[in-house]
């Protein structure tokens, strides 16, 4: 599924973001290097000659940060609250997949019944037209049982169209939800059976409150932001750092 894989690009992002924020804690070294060539001619007296003079220079430079007030712990913070945000944001995007599929495997159960309840209907309404119609010709009813038989035939053959309708729609759904193309004659397994849990109201809601990833990813948000708005206030404050190098010049 499109949310699951999007779901699954923003938690590799989360992680990198950590993994780069952490990165402010190891030094920093950069290294430099050139090279130039002078050249001319020279006069000596009478005589010229010409030169060439190579000069080369090398070094590197290291930074560590020391001291920043809880800016980079900030920083820190909040980028592994954020992968837990997109990590509870995939498992959300996951169970909703599932709890889509469920509600389509059922509904399309209840369309496939509801088709067959129909399609008895019809022909429950037809027999007993045929009885009607025959007693019509006997002339033991009036002929206002027939019609009304009639009318009874035409309402429940509409109801066994909407049922056809509502099963295509219903297998639309489930193949959209499966993302594969099921075949014509397809069957799933029939098996509406409840399953009761024994649970009171006050479990019920402790336990919600502590796996609904939705509630966990907001708690997160929060932590993240506190710890960005934490950061933001000591960008305002002085860092100490310790900076070093070394630099040679026409090395040999």
């Amino acid at each position: 599924k499109a949310s699951i894989r999007v779901s699954e690009g923003r938690h590799e992002s989360t992680q990198a973001q950590l993994k780069l924020s952490q990165s402010a804690f190891m030094p920093q070294i950069s290294g430099t290097a050139s090279g130039t060539r002078d050249g001319g001619t020279f006069v000596f007296g009478p005589i010229a000659r010409s030169g060439y003079f190579d000069n080369f220079s090398a070094g590197f430079t290291a930074d560590e940060m020391i001291f920043d007030f809880g800016r980079t712990i900030s920083k820190v913070n909040a980028s592994s609250d954020q992968v837990r945000v997109s990590r509870q944001n995939l498992r959300s995007a996951k169970e909703d997949v599932i709890l889509n599929t469920n509600i389509d495997y059922f509904n399309y159960l209840a369309a496939v019944r509801v088709q067959a309840v129909d399609s008895e209907t019809v022909d429950e309404a037809l027999q007993y037209l045929h009885q009607t119609q025959a007693f019509y010709r006997a002339g033991t009813v009036p002929q206002y049982d027939v019609v009304n038989a009639q009318v009874e035939v035409a309402n429940a053959r509409v109801s066994l169209i909407q049922a056809v309708n509502n099963l295509k729609i219903a297998k639309v759904q489930l193949e959209n939800v499966l993302g594969v193309a099921l075949p014509e004659n397809f069957q799933l397994q029939d098996n509406l059976d409840v399953r009761y849990v024994n649970i009171s109201m006050e479990e019920a809601v402790r336990t919600a409150l502590q796996n609904r990833p939705e509630l966990i990813a907001s708690q997160a948000q929060v932590q993240a932001n506190k710890a960005l708005l934490t950061e933001a206030w000591t960008d305002k404050l002085p860092s100490i750092s310790a900076t070093g190098g070394f630099k040679r010049d026409n090395p040999p």
